[in-house]
């Protein structure tokens, strides 16, 4: 009797084949993530030193905003940036001192001091609790007013009785 492999010899080798280009394909994935974060790490580590900044994105999480908001910034408020080769678009560079420069000179649309929304909070709060002494005399006032109200008519009630005329429609 003849032995017969199923798959053969053939099969095998090409899933041995296959899974070593996964698993290439897995290391070199790898190799490109890890270079990215060293190469990230380096132009940060490159950024702290020189001081200068290259790209909206570096310039974007150096001032804690977004992208779009500090190319905004450049096109409406004149945000110091350098463009390589005078060209209107493309790449950018800024250096962090002259972003800190700029910040403290342009304050930010829309955002106030913490001192200035402290005291606007202590106002509206003095405002508030005034508000609310006036409302307590105005509704002591207003209870006070309709129990004479309420007297008032009571009398008024007992001298229209009181009336002959009224009396006689009573009778009638």
């Amino acid at each position: 009797m003849e032995r017969v492999e199923v798959g053969g010899k053939g099969s095998h080798d090409e899933s041995n084949l296959t899974a070593e280009k996964e698993r290439e394909s897995v290391e070199s994935a790898s190799f490109l993530c890890q270079y990215r974060h060293a190469f990230v790490s380096f132009r940060k580590a490159l950024a702290m030193q020189t001081g200068i900044l290259s790209g909206w994105k570096d310039i974007a999480n150096y001032m804690g905003k977004g992208v779009r908001t500090v190319q905004r910034y450049e096109r409406e408020l004149g945000l110091p940036v350098r463009r390589p080769a005078g060209k209107p678009r493309g790449s950018v560079l800024s250096t962090m001192r002259e972003l800190d420069a700029w910040t403290s000179s342009h304050p930010q649309p829309g955002l106030e001091s913490q001192r200035a929304k402290a005291e606007a909070g202590g106002a509206q709060v003095t405002s508030l609790r005034a508000g609310i002494s006036e409302m307590r005399k105005l509704r002591a006032q207003m209870t006070r007013l309709r129990g004479q109200l309420h007297h008032e008519r009571e009398d008024l009630v007992g001298k229209v009785r009181g009336l002959p005329h009224a009396k006689r429609k009573k009778q009638a």
